[in-house]
């Protein structure tokens, strides 16, 4: 004896309101949900070897309170990642993103959030625009010689060595 089984791929915005149904509107015995939240976007912006790292808020409530990590955020449905990248930094910085090049992409488990799609940008920054705080502690240029000095969210810091051999950082 077969069931039907439907097999539901949802973002994060739309997982709440989803029941298993029947094609006929029935409700069905058996159901399985894949949660899939929206992509996140981060930029890894260079200027004079260093990088912009944001030291995030001592909030309890946060994965990492108090680590260092990448600016960046989840996108909005239906938003290209490069778009999630200009208006997540903006948010958090007043400064505008010129041409965030792609240079990584994979899938990374957000820790209490479930696997999500990530895009790595990277900018030089204009050495001009200023670069102000709305979100976490500070954001500060770090060189990679300092790393071990700050306490990087490990699969950030991860990136961060990945992105110094490929020469992203000079």
């Amino acid at each position: 004896m077969s069931q039907d089984v439907e097999v539901r791929v949802l973002s994060a915005a739309h997982w709440s309101s989803s029941l298993c149904q029947r094609t006929n509107g029935a409700s069905c015995g058996i159901g399985v949900i894949i949660l899939l939240m929206n992509p996140s976007a981060d930029i890894m912006l260079v200027h004079q070897g260093k990088v912009l790292l944001q030291k995030r808020d001592n909030n309890p409530n946060i994965v990492y309170p108090q680590h260092w990590c990448l600016p960046g955020g989840r996108g909005k449905d239906g938003e290209e990642p490069v778009e999630t990248i200009i208006r997540q930094f903006q948010i958090e910085t007043d400064y505008v993103l010129k041409d965030p090049q792609l240079v990584l992409k994979d899938q990374h488990l957000r820790t209490g959030d479930g696997m999500s799609d990530r895009y790595l940008f990277h900018e030089i920054y204009d050495g001009v625009s200023p670069i102000n705080c709305h979100e976490g502690e500070k954001f500060e240029f770090i060189a990679p010689a300092d790393f071990d000095k700050y306490q990087i969210i490990p699969h950030e810091l991860e990136v961060l060595l990945q992105a110094i051999k490929e020469g992203l950082i000079k």
